[in-house]
């Protein structure tokens, strides 16, 4: 894949003062639903947690989560669940979100499509067994930013 190629090549000189806020919230905004703030309220979350940005992903928990809310099965799941389930997703399919082929995904990209996909996760499971969206929005941003910023996941 050529943007995995690309990927790879943009989280080797990745840091996170590149992230454009403003343009996550436009992205965000315009493939998920809610409202800017939502996004806006998400990135602030990252920044107020940039010690959480290094901590383990339970890799196990949010691979459970991912093949739950695609396999119709996430009634059970919070909403923190369903926003890394959204991460997840997009961090293994980043193509199917893009509507440019021609170039890679960004980082900034990656956030935005992840903070979308948990919106839309939600609207679907209206709701999951806890939490509210806002709790989506912000676990699938700071699943993303763990995957973009953890070397581990670079591959």
């Amino acid at each position: 894949m050529e943007s995995s190629t690309s990927l790879a090549e943009d989280l080797e000189t990745y840091n996170e003062s590149q992230f454009d806020h403003g343009e996550a919230i436009e992205i965000a905004h315009e493939h998920g639903s809610g409202n800017k703030d939502l996004f806006q309220t998400a990135l602030i979350f990252l920044d107020n947690n940039k010690e959480d940005h290094e901590k383990p992903i339970d890799e196990d928990k949010v691979r459970s989560a991912r093949w739950k809310a695609y396999n119709g099965l996430a009634s059970g799941l919070s909403a923190n669940s369903l926003g890394s389930a959204a991460a997840v997703q997009i961090w293994n399919f980043p193509d199917d979100y893009k509507e440019d082929d021609e170039n890679g995904t960004s980082p900034t990209e990656l956030i935005s499509f992840a903070m979308a996909e948990a919106t839309k996760l939600f609207d679907k499971y209206e709701g999951g067994s806890s939490g509210n969206k806002q709790d989506a929005v912000n676990s699938a941003a700071m699943t993303m930013m763990k995957f973009l910023v953890q070397p581990k996941y670079h591959g």
